[in-house]
């Protein structure tokens, strides 16, 4: 699978990463680049393998496929979030008129007679 690194610690090891799949964020910790390891940064496409339980997921081996293919996805995700409530503006109120009731005719009442 592949993804891209969205934040990471190079001192420690640690990354979290936006998987291709659309799923939840993995998490990289030390180690889970292998024997080589090369340092990752936010930005980075990676192709990694998952581990774990199904309420965490985490990678447990990466591979440096393009340094820098997507440097501004990070903060590009960051501008959509919807920003917390304490933050955001009152909301906007939009008048709802209701339509006068209308009144329907009332139809004769059916006789009984059935047409053969």
């Amino acid at each position: 699978m592949y993804g891209v690194v969205l934040w990471s610690n190079p001192d420690e090891g640690k990354a979290v990463i936006w998987c291709e799949d659309q799923g939840d964020l993995a998490f990289m910790k030390p180690g889970g680049l292998g024997p080589d390891p090369v340092l990752i940064e936010a930005g980075d496409l990676v192709e990694l393998e998952l581990s774990g339980t199904s309420d965490v997921r985490c990678v447990s081996s990466a591979r440096l496929v393009e340094r820098q293919a997507y440097p501004s996805l990070a903060d590009k995700l960051i501008g959509k979030a919807i920003p917390p409530a304490s933050k955001r503006g009152s909301a906007e109120i939009i008048k709802f008129n209701r339509k006068p009731k209308t009144t329907i005719a009332r139809l004769p009442r059916h006789s009984g007679l059935v047409a053969s």
